[in-house]
């Protein structure tokens, strides 16, 4: 259980950054110039989470591998977009 956690505030932005390499967890969250983005990757379980605050506008992508789920929630300029599916049962 080999726990890193980095906490670092430079020209006002806040980068937090958890891992335990044990469980290849990685989770990486920042703040610059308003954008906040997070970052969670387990490599033996292929999940990708990556989201992210860029210019007022919100991007959310979660995919796992090897079950081929993809899941896009995306807001710019106020509308909302929305993918979820699966290879097998795309939704869209």
């Amino acid at each position: 259980d080999d726990r890193r956690l980095l906490v670092a505030a430079v020209a006002d932005s806040i980068h937090l950054l958890v891992g335990t390499e044990a469980n290849s967890i990685y989770l990486l969250v920042g703040t610059e110039e308003n954008s906040i983005h997070l970052l969670v990757e387990t490599e033996a379980n292929s999940i990708h989470l990556l989201v992210g605050t860029v210019v007022n506008s919100i991007r959310l992508l979660v995919a796992t591998v090897a079950n081929s789920i993809r899941l896009l929630v995306a807001t710019v300029a106020n509308p909302i977009h929305l993918h979820a599916g699966t290879e097998a049962n795309p939704i869209h």
